[in-house]
């Protein structure tokens, strides 16, 4: 990965040789800030898990509706072959 800075054309003040020295100390060290910016930034976002306990749940609560809307509508036709 490079870095790029914009100074004054011919860098008048003498600011990227003082850029690269300080930018090269930073990365002799793994937990510089220059390393922990740089993860940062590319790092991808950790994965959502979702708890088991939850998708049981979720399944439990489908299964649960299921099984209603199957009575009800079992036992409408019931009623209206009963004459009710």
């Amino acid at each position: 990965m490079s870095l790029y800075f914009a100074v004054t054309e011919g860098d008048p003040l003498g600011l990227l040789p003082a850029l690269d020295t300080g930018i090269e100390r930073l990365k002799q060290y793994p937990d510089s800030m220059y390393f922990s910016s740089l993860s940062w930034r590319i790092e991808t976002p950790p994965r959502i898990k979702i708890p088991a306990w939850l998708v049981f749940l979720l399944l439990g609560i489908t299964l649960v509706a299921i099984f209603i809307i199957v009575m009800n509508i079992s036992l409408r036709h019931l009623v209206a072959k009963e004459g009710g």
